[in-house]
């Protein structure tokens, strides 16, 4: 005997369609952040390495098919079965638009972070830490792709019903891997104290802390639509951290218009550097020409001298406790 509909997704509107409609005005929030990530990207790093470039725009292609496909599963529930909540049982063919990009995403993105983990450290423990996140992120990858795909077929709430244990494995091990890339550069970040890896681990929280909510929904309340809200912006958050940590890195190319700067701001930070330590002056200039001593926008190291250029930013590194350790892998191109 078939299950109904009303044992499956109860008809109130306050239950199924408005989270999908939160979820929508979340999801291109999330797209105008990511869009100017982007720009910011492609400012910054026109050199990138092509594999970097590849990735970058493949998530973002992803996510743009993704946003454009949920809003018309949006409009799905909002306005096309408006007042007719029979019609819920029915699912539309966005509805494996939500799992199958995520999926691809969060894949890309979790396999990245185990490379910058490998390169992080030459530990060999932290190698197979690395290995085994790209296993993992595989599964958990495919477990959203492989029951998206059959929940086509056939598009109905009874077929969703069905594939609960493969979407609960494919959160489940989403939440899994993030934690244990949080948890691994925390580790790291106690012996390499970089701008980068602290994103990294404040990002990876995010991804686990959104994944572990849209399972315990996805769980709880199979009869509502509660756990769409997370599940719409899972991708953006995978995306956007990717993009936010690539671009705190040193710029490789400078921006195209001219800082103005009035005054100076003087910074003290504290540093040691294998074992090194003592007082650095560095200045940051406007200029115009494109010789590579003279490349606008990029920090150059001076003398002892700080008040050559009246327009400079001037840090004054003074030894100390560490805070922060300048590590050659952020200078350039990862």
């Amino acid at each position: 005997m078939s299950t109904k509909v009303f044992e499956v997704l109860a008809p109130d509107v306050a239950t199924v369609v408005g989270p999908v409609y939160i979820a929508n005005i979340l999801n291109w929030l999330f797209m105008g952040t990511l869009i100017m990530q982007l720009y910011t990207y492609n400012q910054l790093f026109p050199t990138d390495r092509p594999v970097l470039r590849i990735l970058v725009y493949f998530v973002f292609l992803v996510d743009v098919v993704q946003t454009i496909s949920l809003t018309i599963h949006g409009w799905y529930f909002a306005v096309t079965t408006w007042g007719r909540p029979a019609l819920w049982e029915i699912l539309p063919w966005t509805a494996a638009m939500i799992p199958i990009p995520c999926g691809l995403i969060s894949m890309a993105v979790q396999i990245f972070y185990s490379w910058r983990i490998w390169i992080l450290t030459s530990n060999q423990f932290f190698h197979g830490v690395a290995i085994l996140i790209v296993v993992l992120s595989l599964m958990q990858g495919f477990a959203a792709i492989v029951p998206g795909v059959l929940l086509l077929y056939p598009p109905t709430q009874e077929n969703l019903i069905r594939l609960h244990p493969g979407f609960s494995a494919w959160l489940a091990g989403s939440f899994a891997v993030d934690t244990l890339i949080t948890a691994t550069m925390t580790y790291i970040a106690k012996n390499l104290l970089t701008k980068i890896i602290h994103r990294t681990i404040q990002t990876g929280a995010a991804s686990v802390i959104i994944a572990a909510v849209d399972l315990a929904m996805f769980v709880r309340f199979p009869d509502a639509n509660y756990h769409v809200v997370p599940a719409y912006i899972l991708g953006k958050v995978y995306t956007n951290s990717l993009l936010l940590n690539l671009n705190l890195r040193h710029p490789t190319a400078p921006p195209r218009l001219k800082a103005e700067v009035e005054g100076s701001e003087i910074q003290s930070l504290r540093f040691q550097d294998r074992g090194r330590s003592g007082s650095v002056h560095i200045s940051r200039t406007t200029m115009s020409t494109g010789t590579p001593d003279s490349v606008p926008g990029l920090w150059s190291q001076k003398d002892d001298q700080t008040d050559a250029f009246p327009l400079e930013h001037v840090l004054d590194i003074r030894s100390g406790d560490m805070v922060e350790r300048f590590d050659r892998h952020d200078a350039g191109p990862v």
